[in-house]
């Protein structure tokens, strides 16, 4: 399989470590044989300066002259179905955004009224629909697994997906060129709910990208956990988004 990340955060990302340097990623990115990858720093709030600084990216990149692809991009919060909190303008000028539909961690972000397994499913639902409508979503990382969201059971989140909805979604998704990132770092607990996933994707035409949410330097690799795990959920060459 040709392996890409597209998700790595460097110290643009408050959340990264200080070695996490474009050079440094790169550097990692070329000894691990990953083909392509992407520099995904987030955005959570409209700010024109930030999204100037990470258009300064494409610079950094070009004075590296790496051997492999690398694309800049973002991963940009979602605030509510139909607000993505990033300029139209520069998300045209970007390779590729990841719009994060389940940041409800932020204080910002819209949350359901009804804080339980069911109103999350469904409002996640929700939100990853008015991701696609916004027409610039390249990427919906981290998806239908709401890590940040505290005191629920997430098991119960994944059962919650109604099957109808989760397919008319994945086929919006397809016809919207909109991929859905597979870490397999957050998959390995929960193989029975993506693998059905990558099934149904395969149905309706969706493609996956691979990610690793790195912010450190050992997190740019795939180790042989990882691809056991995107084995074991039936993750093949033509699933994946072509980078």
């Amino acid at each position: 399989m040709r392996l890409h990340n597209m998700q790595i955060h460097s110290t643009l990302s408050r959340c990264a470590s200080d070695e996490m340097t474009m050079e440094r990623i790169i550097s990692e990115a070329e000894k691990a044989g990953l083909e392509t990858i992407g520099i995904s720093d987030h955005i959570d709030n409209f700010d024109p300066s930030r999204e100037q600084k990470l258009l300064e990216n494409f610079s950094i990149r070009d004075k590296l002259c790496p051997n492999i692809n690398v694309q800049i991009g973002c991963e940009v919060s979602q605030i509510d179905k139909y607000t993505i909190a990033i300029d139209v303008a520069t998300a045209k000028k970007l390779d590729f955004v990841l719009v994060a539909s389940n940041h409800y961690h932020l204080s910002h972000v819209e949350n359901p009224i009804d804080r339980n397994p069911s109103a999350y499913a469904q409002h996640h639902l929700k939100m990853i629909e008015g991701a696609i409508d916004w027409g610039h979503t390249t990427i919906i990382p981290h998806p239908f697994l709401l890590a940040k969201v505290r005191g629920i059971d997430h098991s119960a989140v994944l059962a919650s997906y109604d099957k109808h909805q989760l397919s008319y979604v994945l086929s919006k998704a397809a016809k919207g060129e909109v991929a859905f990132e597979l870490n397999p770092r957050h998959l390995g607990s929960h193989p029975a709910f993506f693998k059905a996933l990558v099934s149904l994707g395969q149905k309706v035409g969706v493609k996956f990208a691979l990610g690793t949410d790195a912010h450190k330097p050992n997190e740019i690799k795939y180790n042989q956990t990882d691809l056991k795990t995107l084995n074991q959920i039936g993750v093949c060459q033509e699933h994946l988004l072509a980078m």
